[in-house]
């Protein structure tokens, strides 16, 4: 099948009899798998070419959806933003959090001790 046919129907790619014997054999690979494994009969597997026309039917659509502002990163601007140094854009807003005691104790002994070093 040539590359202009696959742009043109990217599912004739299924038509093909070869193709089209390999994905009948995988599929009657994964009912017999099903049924050793004893799983229920009235839920069998998904055929192959179902499966890929979900995935292309998700690709088509996800081409076709308005991008979200936020969800698209430049890479470029990025590198270059992080290169210069600046620190990342955080997305959410940092919450103010009490400061823990602990923590704080420690800190304050390591500045002791740093002290009494120098």
């Amino acid at each position: 099948m040539s590359a202009f046919r696959r742009l043109v129907d990217p599912m004739g790619v299924f038509a093909d009899p070869e193709i089209r014997r390999l994905a009948s054999i995988e599929d009657s690979l994964a009912v017999i798998n099903w049924r050793l494994a004893g799983a229920d009969q009235d839920n069998l597997p998904k055929s192959t070419v179902e499966l890929a026309r979900v995935s292309l039917a998700k690709r088509e659509a996800a081409k076709s959806a308005p991008v979200v502002k936020g969800t698209v990163v430049d890479v470029r601007a990025e590198l270059a933003r992080r290169q210069r140094g600046e620190a990342p854009v955080s997305v959410k807003p940092k919450t103010k959090k009490p400061p823990n005691p602990k923590a704080k104790a420690i800190r304050d002994e390591l500045a002791r001790r740093r002290a009494a070093n120098e």
